[in-house]
Protein backbone atom coordinates (compact mmCIF):
# COMPACT_ATOMS: atom_id res chain seq x y z
CA UNK A 1 0.00 0.00 0.00
CA UNK A 2 1.17 3.36 -0.61
CA UNK A 3 1.35 5.40 1.93
CA UNK A 4 1.75 9.51 1.50
CA UNK A 5 3.58 12.10 3.92
CA UNK A 6 0.96 13.98 6.61
CA UNK A 7 3.74 16.91 7.29
CA UNK A 8 6.08 18.93 4.85
CA UNK A 9 8.26 20.58 6.37
CA UNK A 10 11.81 23.19 5.42
CA UNK A 11 14.19 24.15 8.62
CA UNK A 12 17.26 25.99 8.20
CA UNK A 13 19.66 26.71 11.27
CA UNK A 14 21.42 30.06 9.87
CA UNK A 15 24.32 29.50 12.38
CA UNK A 16 25.46 26.97 9.61
CA UNK A 17 25.97 30.30 6.57
CA UNK A 18 27.49 32.34 9.85
CA UNK A 19 27.65 31.95 13.66
CA UNK A 20 26.63 35.39 14.37
CA UNK A 21 23.35 34.32 12.64
CA UNK A 22 21.66 32.53 15.55
CA UNK A 23 18.40 31.90 14.90
CA UNK A 24 16.29 28.95 13.14
CA UNK A 25 13.72 29.81 10.27
CA UNK A 26 10.89 27.11 9.93
CA UNK A 27 8.35 26.17 7.50
CA UNK A 28 5.88 23.66 8.02
CA UNK A 29 2.62 22.05 6.63
CA UNK A 30 0.14 19.66 8.10
CA UNK A 31 -1.73 17.85 5.68
CA UNK A 32 -4.06 16.49 8.63
CA UNK A 33 -3.86 17.18 12.47
CA UNK A 34 -0.99 15.52 14.33
CA UNK A 35 -0.22 14.60 17.63
CA UNK A 36 0.10 17.41 20.17
CA UNK A 37 2.97 19.05 20.53
CA UNK A 38 4.49 18.56 24.17
CA UNK A 39 5.60 20.88 26.52
CA UNK A 40 9.28 22.76 25.76
CA UNK A 41 11.01 25.84 25.84
CA UNK A 42 13.68 28.19 24.11
CA UNK A 43 16.53 29.08 26.13
CA UNK A 44 17.87 32.73 25.65
CA UNK A 45 15.02 32.97 22.56
CA UNK A 46 11.75 34.47 21.11
CA UNK A 47 9.93 32.15 18.94
CA UNK A 48 7.27 33.83 16.56
CA UNK A 49 5.08 31.54 14.87
CA UNK A 50 3.20 32.73 11.70
CA UNK A 51 -0.38 30.84 10.25
CA UNK A 52 -0.87 31.59 6.67
CA UNK A 53 -3.89 28.62 6.90
CA UNK A 54 -5.70 26.53 9.79
CA UNK A 55 -5.80 26.98 13.16
CA UNK A 56 -3.78 26.44 16.17
CA UNK A 57 -4.24 26.24 20.09
CA UNK A 58 -0.84 26.77 22.22
CA UNK A 59 -1.10 26.86 26.04
CA UNK A 60 1.83 29.45 27.77
CA UNK A 61 1.66 28.83 31.96
CA UNK A 62 -2.43 27.10 31.67
CA UNK A 63 -3.25 29.75 29.49
CA UNK A 64 -4.64 29.03 26.03
CA UNK A 65 -4.49 31.15 23.00
CA UNK A 66 -6.07 30.66 19.75
CA UNK A 67 -4.38 31.38 16.69
CA UNK A 68 -5.99 31.95 13.39
CA UNK A 69 -4.48 32.19 9.97
CA UNK A 70 -3.24 35.59 9.11
CA UNK A 71 -1.71 35.98 13.03
CA UNK A 72 1.18 35.28 14.68
CA UNK A 73 1.86 33.96 18.09
CA UNK A 74 4.77 35.21 20.00
CA UNK A 75 6.98 33.02 22.54
CA UNK A 76 9.14 35.05 24.89
CA UNK A 77 12.89 33.41 26.09
CA UNK A 78 12.59 30.74 28.63
CA UNK A 79 8.91 30.68 28.77
CA UNK A 80 7.55 26.44 29.02
CA UNK A 81 4.58 26.56 25.90
CA UNK A 82 3.13 23.25 24.17
CA UNK A 83 -0.47 22.66 22.32
CA UNK A 84 -2.13 21.41 25.64
CA UNK A 85 -4.25 18.47 24.56
CA UNK A 86 -5.08 19.97 21.14
CA UNK A 87 -3.81 18.41 18.64
CA UNK A 88 -1.47 19.93 15.86
CA UNK A 89 -4.22 21.26 13.24
CA UNK A 90 -3.91 20.80 9.68
CA UNK A 91 -2.33 24.28 8.79
CA UNK A 92 0.60 25.99 7.13
CA UNK A 93 3.08 27.87 9.26
CA UNK A 94 6.47 29.75 9.58
CA UNK A 95 8.23 29.60 12.95
CA UNK A 96 11.25 31.79 14.02
CA UNK A 97 13.12 31.12 16.70
CA UNK A 98 16.22 33.59 17.00
CA UNK A 99 18.18 34.34 20.13
CA UNK A 100 17.99 37.88 22.34
CA UNK A 101 21.87 37.67 21.61
CA UNK A 102 21.19 38.14 17.92
CA UNK A 103 18.53 40.57 18.43
CA UNK A 104 20.91 42.72 20.65
CA UNK A 105 23.31 43.10 17.73
CA UNK A 106 21.14 42.84 14.56
CA UNK A 107 21.13 46.64 13.42
CA UNK A 108 23.97 48.75 12.65
CA UNK A 109 23.00 50.81 15.78
CA UNK A 110 23.26 49.32 19.03
CA UNK A 111 20.73 51.73 20.07
CA UNK A 112 18.58 50.56 17.85
CA UNK A 113 19.32 47.09 18.16
CA UNK A 114 18.19 47.29 21.70
CA UNK A 115 15.06 48.73 21.14
CA UNK A 116 14.41 45.87 18.75
CA UNK A 117 14.70 43.71 21.75
CA UNK A 118 12.57 45.87 23.89
CA UNK A 119 9.85 46.12 21.19
CA UNK A 120 9.54 42.14 21.13
CA UNK A 121 9.40 41.64 24.84
CA UNK A 122 7.10 44.29 25.88
CA UNK A 123 4.50 42.90 23.30
CA UNK A 124 1.16 43.60 24.54
CA UNK A 125 -0.51 41.24 22.32
CA UNK A 126 0.35 37.14 22.36
CA UNK A 127 -1.66 37.03 19.09
CA UNK A 128 -2.10 39.58 16.31
CA UNK A 129 -3.12 40.03 12.76
CA UNK A 130 -0.20 41.01 10.74
CA UNK A 131 0.56 42.04 7.37
CA UNK A 132 0.33 39.03 4.59
CA UNK A 133 4.20 40.47 3.11
CA UNK A 134 4.86 38.93 6.31
CA UNK A 135 4.63 35.31 3.99
CA UNK A 136 6.94 36.46 1.16
CA UNK A 137 9.73 38.39 3.74
CA UNK A 138 9.44 34.52 5.16
CA UNK A 139 9.97 33.01 1.46
CA UNK A 140 12.71 35.00 0.75
CA UNK A 141 14.72 34.98 3.72
CA UNK A 142 14.31 30.97 3.58
CA UNK A 143 15.36 31.18 -0.23
CA UNK A 144 18.19 33.41 0.96
CA UNK A 145 19.28 30.77 3.68
CA UNK A 146 19.14 27.43 0.62
CA UNK A 147 20.55 29.28 -2.30
CA UNK A 148 23.51 31.70 -1.41
CA UNK A 149 23.63 34.07 -3.71
CA UNK A 150 26.35 37.29 -3.64
CA UNK A 151 25.77 39.86 -0.68
CA UNK A 152 23.59 36.63 1.13
CA UNK A 153 24.76 37.19 4.80
CA UNK A 154 24.18 41.22 4.03
CA UNK A 155 20.67 39.77 2.41
CA UNK A 156 19.89 37.76 5.36
CA UNK A 157 20.42 39.99 7.92
CA UNK A 158 18.38 42.98 6.16
CA UNK A 159 15.39 40.71 5.77
CA UNK A 160 15.57 39.59 9.08
CA UNK A 161 15.41 43.20 10.56
CA UNK A 162 12.78 43.61 8.18
CA UNK A 163 10.74 41.19 9.21
CA UNK A 164 11.30 42.32 12.70
CA UNK A 165 10.50 45.52 12.33
CA UNK A 166 7.34 44.41 10.54
CA UNK A 167 6.06 42.52 13.50
CA UNK A 168 6.69 45.16 15.40
CA UNK A 169 4.58 47.99 13.42
CA UNK A 170 1.53 45.73 12.81
CA UNK A 171 1.10 44.29 16.32
CA UNK A 172 0.98 48.69 17.06
CA UNK A 173 -1.63 49.38 14.59
CA UNK A 174 -4.02 46.72 14.76
CA UNK A 175 -7.59 48.24 14.33
CA UNK A 176 -10.36 46.61 16.15
CA UNK A 177 -12.38 43.82 14.19
CA UNK A 178 -15.41 45.59 14.18
CA UNK A 179 -14.03 47.95 11.21
CA UNK A 180 -13.76 45.04 9.24
CA UNK A 181 -16.76 44.08 7.18
CA UNK A 182 -15.65 40.57 6.87
CA UNK A 183 -15.99 40.27 10.73
CA UNK A 184 -19.81 40.44 10.21
CA UNK A 185 -19.97 37.65 8.13
CA UNK A 186 -17.77 35.45 10.44
CA UNK A 187 -19.88 35.90 12.95
CA UNK A 188 -23.15 35.46 11.25
CA UNK A 189 -21.58 31.76 10.26
CA UNK A 190 -20.84 30.97 13.84
CA UNK A 191 -24.15 31.97 15.56
CA UNK A 192 -25.94 30.41 12.23
CA UNK A 193 -23.42 26.97 12.78
CA UNK A 194 -26.28 24.69 12.33
CA UNK A 195 -28.11 26.41 9.46
CA UNK A 196 -27.64 26.09 5.71
CA UNK A 197 -24.81 28.75 4.98
CA UNK A 198 -25.46 29.86 1.04
CA UNK A 199 -22.03 31.37 -0.36
CA UNK A 200 -24.49 33.59 -1.98
CA UNK A 201 -26.04 34.74 1.51
CA UNK A 202 -22.61 35.48 3.21
CA UNK A 203 -21.55 37.61 -0.03
CA UNK A 204 -24.80 39.77 0.29
CA UNK A 205 -24.27 40.19 4.14
CA UNK A 206 -20.64 41.83 2.74
CA UNK A 207 -21.68 43.63 0.10
CA UNK A 208 -19.66 41.46 -2.59
CA UNK A 209 -19.77 39.36 -5.53
CA UNK A 210 -19.21 35.67 -5.16
CA UNK A 211 -16.38 35.46 -6.35
CA UNK A 212 -14.82 38.48 -4.79
CA UNK A 213 -15.98 37.40 -1.62
CA UNK A 214 -14.50 33.95 -1.84
CA UNK A 215 -11.27 36.08 -2.43
CA UNK A 216 -11.66 38.50 -0.46
CA UNK A 217 -12.52 35.60 2.49
CA UNK A 218 -9.09 33.81 1.59
CA UNK A 219 -7.42 36.87 1.80
CA UNK A 220 -8.83 38.00 5.72
CA UNK A 221 -8.66 33.97 7.19
CA UNK A 222 -6.60 32.69 5.51
CA UNK A 223 -9.16 29.78 4.45
CA UNK A 224 -11.79 29.31 1.92
CA UNK A 225 -15.46 30.12 3.12
CA UNK A 226 -16.08 26.15 3.28
CA UNK A 227 -13.60 25.00 4.88
CA UNK A 228 -13.91 27.75 7.24
CA UNK A 229 -17.14 26.47 7.70
CA UNK A 230 -16.10 22.99 8.18
CA UNK A 231 -13.79 24.03 10.58
CA UNK A 232 -16.76 25.87 12.64
CA UNK A 233 -18.95 23.08 12.69
CA UNK A 234 -16.08 20.18 13.68
CA UNK A 235 -15.36 22.73 16.81
CA UNK A 236 -19.38 22.93 17.42
CA UNK A 237 -19.46 19.09 17.23
CA UNK A 238 -16.17 19.18 20.00
CA UNK A 239 -18.32 21.14 22.43
CA UNK A 240 -21.74 19.08 22.14
CA UNK A 241 -19.05 15.31 22.48
CA UNK A 242 -18.29 16.75 25.86
CA UNK A 243 -21.28 18.27 27.00
CA UNK A 244 -24.72 17.07 25.59
CA UNK A 245 -25.80 13.76 25.39
CA UNK A 246 -26.56 13.30 21.48
CA UNK A 247 -25.46 10.53 19.93
CA UNK A 248 -22.75 10.62 17.01
CA UNK A 249 -25.34 10.46 14.46
CA UNK A 250 -27.63 13.21 16.03
CA UNK A 251 -24.61 15.48 16.05
CA UNK A 252 -23.45 15.12 12.86
CA UNK A 253 -27.47 15.24 10.90
CA UNK A 254 -27.61 18.07 13.28
CA UNK A 255 -24.77 20.30 11.68
CA UNK A 256 -25.30 18.94 8.07
CA UNK A 257 -23.38 16.52 7.04
CA UNK A 258 -25.04 13.74 4.82
CA UNK A 259 -24.09 10.54 7.24
CA UNK A 260 -22.42 9.79 10.27
CA UNK A 261 -19.42 8.00 8.31
CA UNK A 262 -18.28 11.28 6.14
CA UNK A 263 -19.02 13.17 9.87
CA UNK A 264 -16.50 10.76 11.70
CA UNK A 265 -14.03 10.86 8.60
CA UNK A 266 -13.87 14.76 8.78
CA UNK A 267 -13.96 14.83 12.38
CA UNK A 268 -10.58 12.34 12.64
CA UNK A 269 -9.17 14.26 9.79
CA UNK A 270 -9.13 17.78 12.25
CA UNK A 271 -8.57 16.31 15.65
CA UNK A 272 -6.76 12.46 14.86
CA UNK A 273 -9.61 10.87 17.05
CA UNK A 274 -12.95 9.69 16.06
CA UNK A 275 -16.20 11.44 17.69
CA UNK A 276 -16.51 8.21 20.02
CA UNK A 277 -12.71 8.49 21.26
CA UNK A 278 -12.77 12.03 21.74
CA UNK A 279 -15.98 11.98 24.01
CA UNK A 280 -14.76 8.89 25.74
CA UNK A 281 -11.48 10.71 25.94
CA UNK A 282 -13.06 13.67 27.52
CA UNK A 283 -15.66 12.00 29.86
CA UNK A 284 -12.25 9.68 31.34
CA UNK A 285 -10.59 12.87 32.16
CA UNK A 286 -13.66 14.38 33.80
Amino acid sequence: MTTFPTSKRTIIDYTSIDPFFNFKLGKVCHLTARPPLEEHIHPEAIELSYFTKGEQVYTIEDISYTINSGEMFITLPNEYHSSGSHPKDKSHFYYLIISTQLLQNLLFSKEESQQLLKSLLTISKRVFKVSPRLTELFESLLECGQDPKPFHKTRIRNLLSELLMTVIEDEKSQLPPTENPMEEVLTYIKTHIYDELPLTHLAHMAHLSEGRFKTNFRLYTGLPPREYILRQKIKCAKRLLKEESLSITQISYQLGFSSSQYFSTVFKRFTTLSPIDYRNQHLHNL
